[in-house]
């Protein structure tokens, strides 16, 4: 959008009304009339070809997005997540205190760029931190050659960059030694769990996403109920119905949560390991259809 398809909504009365979406295609469709919305990887906004400047370009794509803003936060019908909803439960900040404040554990953290608090930190952890990103995992440089920013230890050498650490925020985090990795994906009340043996492989022993798939086995994994009961209290949190969460399992049986995913991807687990992730998902939907679902209070 606005190149590849259209949107309206109509306000009269006192309430918005006639959400319509055109396709490229020329199918016209009510959103008001599905049943259940699904917010799955949005396509990129393109402002049509003939815009004469970049700072026009800008100022349509910022326009579109405001508008399926405020679009997706009126539609009065479920949607698996609300886009507004799902980018605040993705704020690093924002999860790591409330996932403490549900009870779970959370390793020591220091997020921004001053050299001086991120080198207290790393002497705090003993020089055991890893450093992550925020958001943004890929990075493409000017000749188009692809960066991938993955969990990696901190060194002393790294440390000494100053104004490497100030160039950017990140993520410090006290390294949390690994039994097993745990990839939960939460549809509404429903928990399920896969192990994700990275130690097994050098290739993954850090972060998992370097995927060693051959070495790396993946496995049901039977979650705690105390540990399934607040993962779905963390959805609830944040006003959403599906969420998937990377924790750490140590050695003592510690489980510590990493992240929570809002808009994660869970086909490729399922095919993996065999949990019935597909089938947990159309519940959810059945159920937010049917006007069925709610949380406990």
């Amino acid at each position: 959008m606005p190149t590849q398809s259209m949107a309206s909504m109509q306000f009269d009365a006192g309430q918005w009304h006639a959400y319509t979406v055109g396709l490229e295609n020329g199918t016209t469709l009510r959103l008001d009339e599905v049943g259940v919305i699904w917010y799955r990887r949005p396509s990129t906004l393109h402002a049509p070809l003939s815009t004469p400047t970049e700072s026009l370009t800008h100022f349509i794509n910022s326009e579109t997005r405001w508008f399926l803003a405020g679009l997706w936060e009126c539609l009065p019908r479920p949607m698996v997540n609300r886009p507004y909803a799902g980018s605040f439960a993705s704020l690093k900040a924002v999860q790591l205190q409330t996932a403490a404040r549900l009870g779970f554990t959370v390793p020591p953290t220091c997020m921004g760029n001053q050299p001086a608090a991120i080198q207290q930190r790393w002497q705090e952890a003993q020089g055991q931190l890893a450093l992550k990103g925020f958001a943004q995992a890929l990075v493409t440089l000017d000749d188009g050659a692809e960066r991938h920013l993955y969990t990696s230890p901190v060194t002393a050498a790294d440390l000494a960059e100053t104004a490497s650490l100030q160039a950017c925020p990140s993520i410090w985090q006290h390294y949390v030694t690994k039994q097993v990795e745990i990839r939960v994906t939460t549809f509404g009340h429903t928990v399920l769990a896969a192990e994700i043996h990275s130690q097994q492989s050098a290739i993954s022993r850090h972060d998992w996403r370097r995927y060693d798939l051959e070495h790396t086995p993946y496995v049901p994994h039977t979650l705690p109920l105390d540990m399934q009961r607040r993962c779905i209290q963390l959805l609830q949190t944040f006003g959403l119905f599906y969420g998937a969460m990377d924790f750490i399992l140590q050695e003592d049986g510690t489980y510590v949560f990493l992240e929570l995913n809002p808009f994660g991807q869970w086909a490729w687990i399922q095919d993996l390991c065999g949990l019935p992730l597909a089938e947990a998902h159309c519940e959810l939907f059945r159920q937010l259809i049917a006007g069925h679902f709610q949380y406990a209070c």
